[in-house]
């Protein structure tokens, strides 16, 4: 199978998740595209786009219980943000970043027996909302680089990546995730 064409569910042949190469990427160009999309979001986003922003920021609250529909409103919630950024070639960068290996690490980041991860996942895309609808682009960078720094952590964590370490963590930014997330493990695994 291609990158993008993973028929796989989350917690089918995970060894073969954790040694995909499609994954490392992925993740790597979400780095790359999601801030600039979120930045962008926040000086160019509509009316409409904001109702679509709310909308799947409303069903991954109202879904948190059943893991395949939150997953769905989460992936709406990243696409409607891409949309709301106006570069069409962005859009489509964002579009094949969250599909394949992505979806499958973005399932098993979030699943969890208390529901934390969901909950504090839930509570930045809220933060990443309310950034853009003031229009600020700087803090709507800063929460999406957060909440990325915070998805490659848990993918180290999990033991996905080989070599990919974050190696530029600021110990503030780290803290104040593994607080919200209360991972500590994951925080000192890290360090």
């Amino acid at each position: 199978m291609g990158f993008g064409t993973s028929e796989r569910l989350p917690g089918d042949d995970l060894a073969s998740c954790f040694d995909s190469a499609a994954l490392a990427e992925a993740i790597e160009a979400r780095e790359v595209v999601e801030p600039t999309l979120a930045r962008l979001a926040a000086l160019r986003r509509r009316d409409h786009d904001l109702e679509r922003l709310r909308d799947a920021l409303s069903g991954m609250r109202e879904s948190c219980h059943r893991l395949d529909r939150f997953l769905e409103f989460d992936y709406a919630f990243h696409l409607a943000l891409a949309d709301a950024s106006g570069n069409r070639v962005l859009i489509d960068a964002q579009t094949r970043t969250l599909r394949g290996p992505t979806r499958e690490m973005i399932a098993l980041f979030t699943c969890d027996a208390g529901g934390r991860r969901l909950e504090a996942l839930i509570g930045a895309h809220g933060e990443l909302l309310s950034a853009i609808e003031r229009c600020d682009p700087d803090e709507a960078e800063r929460i999406v680089r957060e909440m990325l720094i915070r998805f490659r952590l848990e993918v180290n964590w999990i033991g996905t990546t080989q070599s990919a370490k974050v190696q530029s963590l600021e110990a503030p930014m780290v803290g104040r995730w593994a607080q919200m997330f209360d991972t500590k493990e994951i925080d000192r695994e890290n360090r």
